[in-house]
């Protein structure tokens, strides 16, 4: 198993007006622990691209996995881990994300950030984060995963 690594360093937050990025992960050491988080939505999967078997947010990623799989963040959490598993991926597949503050203070439906990746031969995983030098506004949030453009998946989490 491969992971994916590309670091974009992104716009402004228009969240409290503080600083976003997106991280795609590093190839590190292997492991079999992966905890799900269930998608709220889903629409078909595209056969040619592979599919998407496994996706779930985390407190931290570490050594090539998932530490703390959750969907309850504190504010003073600085970045959300989303980790994206993959089955029969060919290379040039893409993989995104697109990250919401659905109701979080006084942000409703508000578009945080969002980044692609382009799969190379044999890389499986994709870890992205999102980041923020302040301390999140509580609510909810989710983040929608999309395979070459469409919609996969939509994870929902919440900032206590």
């Amino acid at each position: 198993m491969r992971i994916a690594q590309v670091t974009f360093i992104s716009l402004l937050l228009l969240l409290i007006g503080a600083g976003c990025s997106l991280t795609f992960g590093k190839p590190q050491s292997e492991s079999n622990a992966r905890p799900s988080a269930a998608p709220v939505a889903e629409t078909s999967p595209d056969a040619s691209a592979g599919q998407v078997t496994n996706a779930k947010l985390a407190k931290d990623f570490t050594y090539g996995d998932v530490v703390n799989p959750t969907t309850s963040f504190y504010p003073s959490d600085r970045e959300f881990h989303l980790v994206v598993d993959l089955s029969n991926a060919q290379e040039g597949t893409q993989v995104g994300a697109v990250w919401y503050a659905v109701d979080a203070g006084s942000y409703k439906n508000n578009k945080l950030d969002s980044e692609s990746y382009t799969l190379k031969s044999g890389e499986d995983r994709v870890h992205v984060t999102l980041t923020n030098k302040e301390n999140w506004p509580r609510g909810k949030y989710k983040v929608q995963v999309t395979l070459n453009t469409r919609l996969n998946r939509t994870l929902e989490f919440e900032v206590k």
